[in-house]
């Protein structure tokens, strides 16, 4: 009898793995090393309001679509970080409204790659594919950015324009 006892929960456990293909999915983490640009690039390059529209697959499978809005400085420092999230897993949809994500830095290198570093989450890998030249300031702007999430377990992207 003390081996059907033992043997029941076994058997739920396997047939829940089962259901689920027989993968075990980690908690998502951000890299152990964290990112950093390698030259010094131009920090007022990324300066102003970009508004941006994300996309990410988790590795069970949970499809989570986002709209932020970052603005930063143009010296390094990320001022606003806003998010609006929706989750869509295999049990439903997971709506979030507006949310503050805290304030942040970024690094900028020679090329206009580089990363942020939101207060909260992982990094944020950068690239600024597009620019404009201000001609009341003379200074180069990016007009558009591309991001990659560097959480593991996790594959994401987005696509930002210069409000």
């Amino acid at each position: 009898m003390k081996r059907i006892l033992l043997l029941v929960p076994l058997i739920i456990m396997l047939a829940l793995l089962w259901r689920n293909g027989g993968e075990v999915n980690a908690a998502s983490a951000c890299p152990s090393r964290s990112p950093s640009c390698t030259s010094a690039g131009t920090s007022t390059d990324f300066e102003g309001t970009v508004a941006c529209t994300l996309v990410s697959t988790q590795s069970n499978g949970q499809v989570k679509v986002s709209l932020a809005q970052i603005t930063s400085n143009g010296a390094g420092s990320i001022t606003s970080f806003i998010t609006v999230n929706n989750n869509n897993a295999a049990n439903g949809s997971t709506f979030t409204t507006w949310t503050s994500q805290g304030a942040g830095t970024y690094c900028l290198n020679s090329d206009d790659t580089g990363f942020l570093f939101p207060a909260s989450g992982c990094p944020l890998a950068l690239v600024l594919d597009a620019t404009t030249t201000n001609t009341l300031t003379g200074l180069t702007q990016a007009t558009e950015a591309r991001l990659l999430d560097t959480t593991q377990n996790t594959a994401g992207t987005a696509v930002c324009e210069l409000q």
